[in-house]
């Protein structure tokens, strides 16, 4: 690895910047769907929207190299969809605050595995030119 690698997070601005306006967006559907005081239809169009929100992120993420194989993004996952789908607790932007918190996340990962990588660069002994076998 070379020593002046540059940082590069696997969730870039852009697409941090997408996947919390999605998330704005999905909040607010499901918001308007509850305001609408359909009780029966406005929990199964919640739910629907939830799940196509939790295919939505889960390709874009999967397809960015982000893994869900984590304690933290595992819980994430799903105190997220269980706010999202009872009733009461889906007026809380539970989307727009799992995106957030996701990316932050993600990037703190990557900030750690690159400092892990460039330390180890740093520490890794000069190779010689000369063969060790030789008197």
């Amino acid at each position: 690895m070379d020593t002046n690698a540059e940082f590069k997070p696997r969730i870039s601005n852009t697409l941090a910047l997408v996947l919390v306006l999605s998330a704005i967006i999905t909040d607010l559907i499901q918001g308007a769907l509850t305001l609408i005081g359909f009780v029966v239809l406005g929990a199964i169009l919640n739910t629907l929207v939830s799940f196509f929100a939790m295919c939505f992120f889960g390709i874009v993420l999967a397809v960015n190299g982000v893994s869900f194989l984590s304690t933290r993004k595992i819980a994430l996952a799903g105190v997220t969809i269980v706010t999202e789908v009872l009733p009461i607790l889906n007026n809380i932007p539970s989307w727009t605050l799992s995106m957030i918190a996701l990316v932050v996340m993600v990037r703190k990962e990557d900030q750690e595995q690159f400092n892990i990588s460039q330390r180890s660069v740093k520490n890794k002994p000069a190779r010689s030119n000369r063969n060790e076998n030789t008197l």
